[in-house]
């Protein structure tokens, strides 16, 4: 194991885990799960990283196990994610710690809520997908999400070929294709575009087995008891999300005994940097119940 990171967001390993380190470091520790593409590295994004000026939140990024700088782990499910986890913290000396789990990662942080919520001050989750049991998953999401599923759970053989063969610049053009109307004016107003294929180049440094792995969980049953969360779960969601539908929100609130679903009016699956301030400060004030 090595040294803590410094708030640069230089990035250290524990055991197979690559992990960095940003915003203040006296602040309120938060873990950021990202979405897929995405690594630790999201938040140290030039685009990204102002949002971290004012919320005093101390950010943990943590690539899941084949994204970035993390080894691959073959067979894996969302239960195995709070070990991975509860490793970084406790390498870190932290006792109690908030999550934000932004699209793909939204199945990670029930993991965690489930698993340990007495070491958790908040937990929410930013247009989150839901699990696979979400009656009409597929319906209303990008097609390309929907291919990407069902290929990695049938030919996963074929789907790391792909995705290996991908370039970050068709990444992103294939996201501003099927992103809505909302998302597609932030992509060339605002960058979202560049910040699409740094993540997508750095999810995939190592090869594309985090990228199908996490694939396959989405489109595979969870395991996941969503009824038996008994920590407060706040959500926020577009009403104009082309990538992951609104309804999957609505249903995962409808499942945990403690939810709080804020729908945003004429938002898609992409955020500015102000909403983005406004999801940290709500981690940082540590509201949970």
């Amino acid at each position: 194991m090595m040294g803590v990171v410094e708030a640069s967001g230089r990035t250290t390993t524990v055991g197979s885990l690559a992990y960095a380190l940003m915003g203040q470091q006296d602040g309120t520790p938060l873990y950021c799960f990202h979405g897929n593409p995405g690594s630790r590295l999201d938040w140290d994004h030039p685009l990204i990283r102002p949002v971290l000026d004012g919320p005093g939140v101390r950010l943990i990024g943590i690539d899941r196990p084949g994204f970035g700088r993390s080894a691959h782990q073959p067979h894996r499910r969302y239960d195995n994610w709070p070990a991975d986890v509860l490793a970084v913290a406790n390498e870190l000396g932290i006792d109690r710690f908030g999550i934000l789990a932004y699209s793909a990662g939204a199945p990670y942080a029930i993991a965690c809520a489930l698993a340990f919520p007495e070491r958790l001050t908040f937990v929410g989750i930013v247009s989150g997908i839901g699990p696979a049991e979400t009656p009409r998953f597929r319906h209303g999401m990008s097609k390309r999400i929907v291919a990407s599923l069902r290929l990695s759970r049938t030919a996963p053989i074929l789907a790391r070929w792909l995705v290996a063969h991908t370039t970050p610049e068709k990444c992103s053009q294939v996201f501003e294709q099927e992103v809505s109307a909302e998302d597609r004016t932030l992509f060339r107003q605002a960058g979202v575009d560049q910040l699409v294929r740094d993540a997508f180049a750095e999810a995939t440094r190592n090869g594309p087995y985090g990228f199908v792995e996490d694939s396959r969980l989405m489109g595979t049953p969870s395991g996941l008891d969503y009824t038996a969360v008994q920590c407060l779960i706040r959500l926020w969601h577009g009403d104009s999300d082309a990538m992951v539908p609104l309804h999957h929100a609505e249903h995962v609130a409808g499942l945990l005994p403690k939810a709080e679903l804020e729908v945003l009016p004429g938002v898609g699956h992409f955020h500015t940097t102000a909403r983005w301030r406004d999801f940290l400060g709500a981690a940082g004030d540590g509201r949970h119940g």
